[in-house]
């Protein structure tokens, strides 16, 4: 009979929370369980260039600067490409504490554009103004994409940061292409003075076609990280409808748009060009 103890369960609630982080950071991340009780996930494809980059050089030397933060910061881990047809990074960590220490220190060093669009994000879905299969939220370089509302949710945001009865004129259910175009003109303005800068706003109404797989909706553009920020505060500071929920967020990844004093950002891999 063996004496050997089954290896330990990958902790599931650290391995999502790690590719929360990672996520938010800007990194396509993707789960792995390998069932020894490590956390693997997979980097690939991250959303700005920078965070990625490339070269000619070989992969351990590329690896070096990843393997180095990983190990100044008291990180128990491996990392190792993918493969030469695959652009990725397997990242393992050793366990759940380890992993639970990585994601605070991702979500801690997250650059500007990642923390606000984090934080509005977060925002919105605690203001039930978003559902979370559609939120639309992103980080570009420099600033953050607001990305669109269903036009009930978009009302509802127009109501919450306006005063006057604009938005109760529209009755969702009945509002016709005229009406739509209607509500992003009067909530271009809205927008711009909340987050104190010009901020697209325009009608992107569902078509007879494509009205029964997806709602009217008000597409908002980018933003900066201040503007997304100052939107942020606003919603969750208005004496709106009492379904909004006004708890500031948590020291957690969910508050990780909070600015944070300067340190180092989670280092960039570098992957070898395919020849």
């Amino acid at each position: 009979m063996s004496s050997q103890l089954p290896p330990p369960r990958c902790d599931s609630a650290a391995q999502h929370e790690l590719a929360r982080a990672l996520n938010a950071a800007g990194w396509h991340a993707n789960a792995a369980q390998p069932g020894d009780g490590s956390i693997t996930i997979v980097l690939t494809s991250p959303d700005e260039p920078e965070l990625w980059g490339s070269s000619d050089g070989l992969p351990d030397q590329d690896l070096a600067p990843l393997r180095q933060f990983l190990a100044e910061h008291g990180i128990s881990a491996t990392v190792a490409l993918l493969g030469d047809d695959l652009a990725g990074v397997r990242l393992t960590v050793a366990g759940a504490a380890d992993a639970a220490r990585l994601a605070e220190i991702v979500a801690r060093t997250m650059r500007p554009e990642h923390q606000a669009a984090q934080h509005l994000k977060n925002t919105l879905l605690d203001a039930e103004l978003v559902r979370a299969v559609d939120v639309a939220v992103a980080a570009v370089s420099g600033g953050v994409d607001i990305g669109h509302l269903d036009l009930e949710f978009a009302l509802q945001l127009w109501a919450l940061l306006d005063d006057s009865d604009g938005a109760a004129r529209f009755d969702p259910e009945r509002a016709d292409w005229r009406d739509i175009a209607e509500i992003a003109a009067a909530m271009q303005p809205v927008i711009a003075a909340v987050c104190g800068e010009d901020v697209p706003v325009s009608p992107d109404p569902a078509c007879r076609s494509c009205s029964l797989a997806r709602e009217h909706q008000i597409v908002f553009g980018e933003v900066s990280s201040r503007g997304a920020n100052r939107l942020a505060a606003a919603i969750i500071n208005a004496p709106g409808p009492g379904h909004v929920r006004r708890t500031p967020p948590s020291r957690s990844l969910r508050s990780s748009a909070t600015p944070q004093r300067a340190e180092t950002h989670l280092m960039p891999v570098r992957t070898a060009r395919t020849r």
